[in-house]
């Protein structure tokens, strides 16, 4: 494991705002990690983020979050492995990327979930959040 993502593991284990709502953010880009870790902060979620695929497995074998945002891709490969494993957990997730997936060259699950574009607006954040919790748990 890189000195980055040793980081961010450690600081997995200690979410960022108080205890109550989960979030977990997996997101390559630490800076887009950061904006929205603050953004769901500000609504209220304790949030918990990883760079990796493998990061954001051991979150998940040590907590259950209330919702989560997966990048496509993370810094070691696809992301669909942890969505495949919060959707069997019933666990609501978003994908947030540059691009909308498309049936051409993405994994199948990324195509059903609600999409929250990597610039977006508070009020799509707030949409997303609000069609995560409303629907609990997704099929």
């Amino acid at each position: 494991m890189d000195v980055e993502t040793t980081s961010l593991v450690t600081a997995a284990t200690e979410p960022s705002a108080a205890p109550g709502k989960i979030a977990l953010v997996i997101e390559a880009d630490l800076l887009l990690a950061i904006n929205l870790e603050q953004d769901l902060a500000a609504f209220g979620y304790s949030v918990y983020s990883a760079p990796t695929v493998a990061a954001a497995e051991h979150i998940l074998d040590t907590c259950r979050p209330d919702l989560a945002f997966l990048d496509v891709a993370a810094r070691d490969g696809s992301t669909s492995r942890v969505a495949e494993r919060l959707s069997l957990a019933r666990i609501p997730w978003v994908v947030v990327s540059n691009l909308k997936p498309v049936p051409q060259g993405q994994d199948a699950i990324f195509l059903s979930r609600p999409f929250l574009p990597k610039a977006y607006y508070p009020t799509q954040l707030e949409a997303v959040i609000s069609a995560g919790t409303s629907r609990q748990p997704w099929p």
